[in-house]
């Protein structure tokens, strides 16, 4: 025969392990929100679908990333410039994941919101594009246009790894941006950082051409350089 302590003893068992599993299973209800809040914010700041506008004297035009399979982490996008007649023309850029040039300070005029573009001489047009290569930095890619027939004249892709908050200004007739060259100790048993130099961007003939600068100084400080591009408007 169970005493009635015992059977108070399990009542009150019973009732700390419902408790305990209601707890729990409201635990694993708040981690798959959670979870799933995490998701949306990750879609919502990698869009599989965007576009740039670009605005020059010639022509408007469009720089449309698209990823076919509508998931960024696939590396997927292409990139396609869609001119103002709705012709288009592909960039044959590398696939990967294109996102928008965010803090980027730069000194020369950029016609373009979302991205970095500059008009050059002869209806031409330097885009600049930011390539997602994690667990490290972007990457930068640029792609030289011709806006007068429409067409890609060159493209360079890994041209670098785009340091935090990128500075890009003029120098003689071309740029210099702000990239990570290398990576170095910090310190006995310390983690590495990357070192930002500066990288001459030179439009010769049509061709993009990029060098180190040979002093790794800031030969030229940006103080003209005080536009911001916030994603929205102009990385």
């Amino acid at each position: 025969m169970n005493h009635p302590a015992s059977k108070m003893a399990q009542v009150v068992l019973a009732s700390f392990m419902a408790i305990a599993g209601y707890q729990s299973k409201q635990g694993e209800i708040k981690d798959v929100s959670q979870r799933a809040v995490e998701i949306n914010t990750q879609q919502a700041d990698g869009k599989p679908k965007w576009s740039a506008a670009c605005s020059l004297p010639e022509a408007a035009l469009t720089v449309e990333f698209n990823s076919p399979s509508g998931d960024v982490t696939e590396d997927d996008m292409t990139v396609t410039v869609r001119w103002s007649d709705g012709s288009s023309t592909p960039i044959p850029a590398a696939p990967g994941w294109f996102t928008e040039a965010m803090n980027v300070t730069w000194e020369a005029e950029n016609v373009c919101t979302g991205i970095v573009g500059n008009a050059l001489p002869g209806k031409r047009l330097l885009l600049w594009f930011f390539r997602n290569d994690r667990p490290d930095r972007d990457q930068l890619q640029l792609a030289l246009l011709s806006v007068a027939d429409k067409r890609v004249l060159d493209i360079k892709a890994d041209i670098g790894e785009i340091a935090i908050d990128p500075i890009m200004i003029n120098r003689g007739s071309g740029f210099s941006v702000q990239l990570l060259k290398e990576s170095r100790q910090n310190g006995p048993g310390g983690g590495e950082f990357g070192v930002p130099e500066w990288k001459d961007i030179i439009i010769k003939e049509d061709h993009i051409i990029a060098v180190w600068h040979c002093d790794t100084g800031n030969p030229k400080p940006a103080k003209k350089a005080s536009k911001k591009n916030g994603g929205s408007g102009s990385r």
